[in-house]
């Protein structure tokens, strides 16, 4: 109602002006007659100006039912020939035209017009000044008669158009409240979407958007929901395994089988920690999640570099050569540092478990104008091509491999991946042996990229 009340009184004032306009126009126009018609009166007798007016005359023109009307004739001397002598004169002016003036007289506003007429055949030089006034009253009162009736007029314009709102509103918003009777009756556990269709094609967008968001949460939910069962089920047979171990730990008498089975408890402890850390890390790689991580340029040469220094000791203990073939300067792409730096550690990891010892595992950034590759190749097993695409899928192991795992490790790669927009492939190694992982990135600079080295950790067994 605000906007509307502001402009119902602009409009007003507008209004008023307008009408006081017109007002002003028309009532000059009878005040210049009057005085027109007084300058007719003008007689020269014997060398002196006189006005011929006869008393019931001047009673005519001075006496109005509403306002008072007065006038004042001078001669060119300006001298008072007939009139109220007090009668405020214009400013001094040699021009015919009228002129017209407000004034105070007698403590009243009034309007007046000046004539300058001449009054002598003989001498065209001699000008009379003949001055009309009237108060203002009649003008005010007509001005206020026109603002209220168009104000009225306007009222009942407004009336009609919040009228017409209020009804037109609280139809159109009739879809709105039976979608949220719709809504308010299902169950929180009902994502199912809302029927798009028949839906007025007003409030479609709106169901449409809900809809989308209802399928997110859909997924989210799902993948929660899958993630507790995967944990759920991992988890169950490394605390069965730990509890186990100490229960035989405290049936054993001798101190050496004692120290044996403690040694079998640490070795599964940390088989579960591992297991624990890889599902925080699939969740953490799940779309849900990793579609919030912030994102940025990472130095993926930095990540590479960091991760193989990390995983060097591990390397020895296994008796395998890691090492690192990378640009001297950086390459750049956009991504989450966290979660690309637990891709390479998936890599190099899953790398690590499935190379014998004395084998060879290296790290590889390469790049071209508008991408960069990340692999990690070793000279293990290799991946038969029929199960490459199968090893993505959570908790998979191949029938022939026996090493320590849990199958999580290229599911992880993998959700990190297509969260960066990158394609991961599998295939052979350089030699033909063994399994090389790559994951191509979108470039985002032409970064200082010097030759190609390979940095070698020292490793017991064959180089």
């Amino acid at each position: 109602m605000l906007p509307l009340s502001l402009a119902l009184i602009c409009s007003a004032l507008v209004v008023y002006k307008l009408a006081s306009d017109f007002v002003t126009e028309a009532y000059d126009r009878a005040l210049y007659d009057s005085a027109l018609d007084l300058s007719r009166r003008l007689r020269l007798r014997d060398g002196r100006l006189t006005v011929d007016l006869p008393p019931a005359a001047a009673d005519m023109l001075e006496i109005d039912d509403i306002d008072r009307v007065y006038y004042a004739v001078r001669n060119d001397d300006g001298n008072l020939v007939g009139g109220a002598a007090d009668l405020p004169r214009p400013q001094p002016s040699e021009n015919r035209r009228p002129d017209y003036y407000y004034a105070r007289y007698l403590g009243q506003g009034m309007r007046l017009v000046a004539l300058r007429v001449p009054y002598d055949p003989d001498n065209e030089t001699m000008f009379a000044q003949v001055i009309v006034g009237e108060t203002l009253i009649r003008r005010r009162l007509l001005a206020e008669e026109i603002l209220v009736a168009v104000a009225l007029s306007q009222l009942v314009l407004i009336a009609m158009i919040c009228i017409s709102v209020y009804l037109g509103v609280g139809h159109g918003l009739l879809p709105l409240g039976r979608l949220r009777a719709q809504i308010e009756a299902r169950s929180h556990r009902d994502l199912t979407p809302l029927d798009e269709p028949r839906t007025p094609r007003e409030v479609r967008p709106l169901v449409h958007a809900i809809n989308e968001l209802l399928q997110r949460l859909q997924r989210a939910i799902v993948s929660q929901q899958r993630f507790i069962a995967d944990a759920a089920h991992q988890l169950r047979t490394p605390l069965a395994g730990l509890r186990t171990h100490a229960e035989l730990a405290l049936r054993e008498q001798d101190l050496a089988g004692v120290r044996e089975r403690v040694r079998a408890l640490m070795h599964a402890t940390d088989r579960s920690a591992r297991l624990a850390h890889q599902l925080l890390a699939l969740a953490l790689a799940e779309p849900e999640a990793s579609a919030t991580a912030p994102m940025s340029a990472v130095d993926l040469v930095a990540i590479a570099r960091d991760v193989t220094a990390e995983w060097v000791p591990q390397a020895l203990a296994h008796q395998l050569d890691l090492g690192l073939a990378a640009a001297a300067g950086s390459l750049r792409i956009r991504g989450n540092a966290v979660l690309l730096r637990e891709l390479v550690v998936n890599l190099v990891d899953n790398a690590i478990c499935y190379t014998q010892p004395g084998g060879q595992i290296t790290v590889d950034v390469q790049h071209d104008a508008a991408t960069v590759t990340l692999s990690v190749e070793d000279d293990g097993p290799g991946i038969p091509p029929g199960d490459r695409e199968r090893v993505f899928e959570r908790f998979q192991r191949l029938a022939e491999n026996r090493t320590e795992g849990c199958g999580l490790g290229l599911a992880i790669v993998r959700e990190i991946a297509q969260a960066h927009a990158a394609e991961v492939r599998i295939g052979d190694g350089a030699s033909g042996k063994g399994t090389r992982v790559s994951i191509r990135f979108a470039r985002i600079d032409a970064g200082n990229s010097g030759a190609l080295t390979r940095q070698t950790a020292a490793a017991s067994g064959p180089g």
